[in-house]
């Protein structure tokens, strides 16, 4: 605070309640009489207990285009909750399961069960699931899987990976020709290996294959492959500071996206408005007997209607009771290939092997959440993708659900 300069940026520290972050005595700049620490970090708020005092690089003569007077690097650190991918883990393998003893002790379990009382539907479904379980435990088998899920990965690709992180390293830390040439050799070494031993699994792949099955491989072959979208989320940016681990970042997108914030201050066309509401009102005061649901389908679809939809019509078709046959159509049209399993560890392939008695157990299910009018699948799993072309990825508006 000698000099005009520091006394201005003294003031601007002590209005705008920043804090300095210092280096610690190390010079930050170098001249011929020695050096000085000039170069000054300012930071506020929350962040401000979590960003480590700046340091200068102490090997920084190593640098390409290092300063003999100057400027020279300063670095810094954010302490943040760090969660570690587990490098590989355990995963079903349908494709090796054991379906016929499957499908023969789910058929023995659920045969029991259809004759049981239950008093509410989530009662039934978690012994639908344990069922299944159980019966997926004996017959399913366990297959290993690592992040990249690059089935082609191999010994060879492993070693040659990790003979160009350790030259990239050693470029790094000094861009000297030598280091250059050792890291790209290492890289073409890598890349020819990739595309032979990729080359070699579909070759192994396709042996054996119809053209039906040709076909279907080369489908899952571009969705296993295609370039994958930038999902990942930072820091968030809120009200009071900053959004650094999961759970807090999980809060900031509900408020965003599922609590109507993004609608305040926004402005709605009155007409279409009240219209909007009139409508809803009529709905709650309609009488929902059958003729109500005549007149809806006279309003909505005209007159003309063919004998079939008349019947389901006449027989109240909205009310009436969920059958076995519904539910095997809707299994029926359910996709397996390329789905994951659900929050429950539940795989669509599973609905297709089910048993009779399964569809049963589902339909009697189904009745009882109908019948209690108590809805018992009121959870979903979320991700957030980013939008393109956003100035910063901090804000939770740069996301879509």
């Amino acid at each position: 605070t000698n000099n005009p300069r520091g006394k201005a940026l003294s003031e601007f520290v002590e209005n705008h309640d920043e804090i300095v972050l210092h280096s610690a005595g190390s010079n930050t700049f170098l001249h011929s009489a020695g050096g000085s620490v000039i170069d000054l970090s300012l930071t506020f708020g929350e962040i401000s207990n979590h960003i480590s005092a700046p340091w200068t690089e102490p090997c920084y003569n190593l640098f390409s285009g290092a300063p003999q007077k100057g400027h020279i690097p300063v670095l810094q650190s954010i302490a943040t909750d760090w969660y570690e991918d587990e490098e590989r883990k355990e995963v079903k393998d349908y494709e090796m399961a054991n379906w016929d003893s499957w499908h023969e002790d789910a058929k023995q379990m659920l045969t029991h069960e259809i004759h049981s009382d239950y008093n509410c539907g989530t009662e039934m479904f978690n012994k639908f699931l344990t069922i299944v379980n159980e019966c997926s435990e004996r017959h399913i088998p366990l297959k290993t899987i690592c992040k990249h899920s690059k089935p082609f990965w191999s010994e060879k690709l492993t070693t040659l990976s990790s003979k160009l992180q350790k030259a990239q390293k050693e470029y790094n830390k000094k861009s000297d020709p030598v280091n250059k040439t050792l890291k790209d050799q290492c890289r073409d070494n890598f890349k020819e290996a990739l595309v032979s031993e990729k080359n070699v699994w579909i070759h192994r792949q396709l042996e054996g294959l119809n053209t039906q099955e040709s076909l279907l491989f080369w489908k899952r072959y571009k969705k296993m492959f295609k370039p994958k979208g930038d999902s990942f989320i930072g820091h968030l940016k809120t009200t009071s500071g900053i959004a650094q681990n999961d759970q807090d970042k999980e809060q900031v997108l509900f408020d965003t996206f599922f609590t109507g914030s993004h609608l305040k201050g926004k402005t709605f066309d009155k007409d279409f408005g009240e219209h909007v509401e009139n409508c809803i009102s009529e709905l709650k005061q309609r009488d929902w007997d059958i003729s109500a649901l005549n007149d809806l389908e006279d309003e909505t679809f005209g007159t003309a209607r063919d004998e079939k939809d008349r019947q389901k019509l006449d027989n109240n078709f909205l009310n009436t009771s969920v059958t076995l046959s519904e539910v095997a159509e809707a299994i029926k049209l359910q996709q397996t290939t390329g789905k994951c399993s659900d929050m429950d560890g539940f795989h669509p392939i599973l609905l297709k092997k089910l048993p009779l008695e399964g569809l049963q157990f589902l339909t009697k299910m189904y009745n009882l959440v109908l019948d209690s009018g108590k809805w018992i699948w009121d959870s979903s799993i979320v991700s957030f993708i980013r939008k393109p072309d956003k100035d910063s990825y901090m804000n939770p508006g740069a996301f879509r659900p």
